[in-house]
């Protein structure tokens, strides 16, 4: 932290002036009075002596403050931590601040002796030295509390910062779980179709395949995503299971053309439909039916629910898509269950 930044200078400046003020509120007082009464000049010319010793006193109040305060403040010693080091600061620190003390009621003392020439017997070294105390621990005082919140704000700003990153780690760990299980069931999907299809079709499903690709490798970049985008990806990846699955999947799109504009975590579509493709059962006459549609400021995805026997609980994908949302803005998925439907809503952002 630099000096010339931190703004513990003018909190000390500030300070000093106020305690100058309260430690000798009786002399501004006499002065005000002096301001306000009728005959000015007189009344100056016949209390000078004590305006002098007054604004004298007002002087060294102020530097004692500033000087201890910033003293204390500033001064860094850096030791290991053990415990005869940890001593040594705090005899050091203390000796340094009795003697900085000392040495300055003792300035103010001599200077007194040497430019006044009223009242220096009556006004011993003592009488400094009492009327300083209390100004040199309010300096102290000030400077260790500054430097308590500094450090409370310096931990609390360090915890955010490894909050951040790792957030990013985790978020980054979420992404690279999508990319080779997405790969590794489209690479299923196109083996089947080069095994049953004609050459026209597998070359499109490669084409469909490809722009699959380029839209995961491009959003593994970012954290949120259009609608619409995501939409068009769901949709080509829809391609592509139909190729696989035939009449046995079924699907319809019921987003209106003015919520595009609205985000999400990419990929979170296909997450959804890949996760009811894999928990439940497809036949000719009993299709899997996903359906897209909105409610309120969610987007949601809908299926028949007709589950495996050996499915368990909700899928990987479905944790993963869950964790980002829950580290990307702190809200969470909606998931509903029931006999004949399971949906997941999804907030836009």
């Amino acid at each position: 932290m630099k000096k010339k930044n931190d703004p513990a200078i003018w909190i000390f400046l500030l300070s000093a002036i106020l305690i100058m003020i309260l430690f000798n509120l009786g002399l501004y007082r006499y002065i005000l009075n002096l301001v306000e009464s009728g005959n000015l000049k007189e009344l100056w010319e016949g209390n000078i002596k004590r305006i002098d010793f007054g604004l004298f006193m007002s002087a060294f109040h102020f530097l004692l403050f500033f000087g201890l305060a910033f003293g204390n403040y500033f001064w860094k010693i850096k030791v290991d931590e053990t415990w005869q080091a940890r001593i040594r600061k705090v005899l050091f620190v203390i000796g340094g601040n009795v003697a900085a003390f000392l040495v300055i009621s003792y300035l103010e003392y001599f200077l007194f002796q040497v430019n006044f020439d009223y009242g220096p017997k009556k006004i011993a070294l003592s009488y400094f030295l009492t009327s300083n105390f209390p100004v040199g621990i309010l300096g102290i005082a000030e400077a260790y509390i500054l430097l308590l919140l500094r450090r409370v704000k310096t931990a609390e700003l360090e915890k955010a910062e490894l909050r951040e990153e790792k957030t990013n780690a985790e978020l980054a760990a979420l992404k690279d779980q999508i990319s080779p299980h997405f790969f590794f069931n489209t690479l299923s999907s196109l083996s089947t179709v080069v095994r049953e299809e004609e050459k026209e079709v597998a070359l499109e499903f490669i084409q469909e395949m490809s722009n699959t690709y380029r839209y995961t490798l491009a959003s593994k970049q970012q954290d949120l995503v259009k609608l619409q985008a995501e939409l068009d990806f769901v949709r080509s990846y829809l391609f592509l299971l139909k190729k696989r699955f035939g009449a046995k999947l079924t699907f319809e799109m019921e987003i209106p053309e003015e919520v595009p504009q609205r985000q999400l975590p990419p990929m979170s579509l296909q997450i959804l439909v890949e996760n009811a493709v894999q928990h439940n059962v497809m036949t000719r006459n009993n299709p899997l039916k996903i359906r897209f549609f909105m409610e309120e400021d969610k987007v949601v995805v809908e299926n028949n629910l007709q589950e495996k026997l050996q499915s368990h609980g909700l899928g990987l994908g479905l944790e993963n898509l869950s964790n980002r949302y829950r580290l990307l803005a702190q809200k969470e998925i909606v998931i509903e269950k029931t006999n004949d439907f399971f949906s997941v809503k999804l907030p836009l952002l």
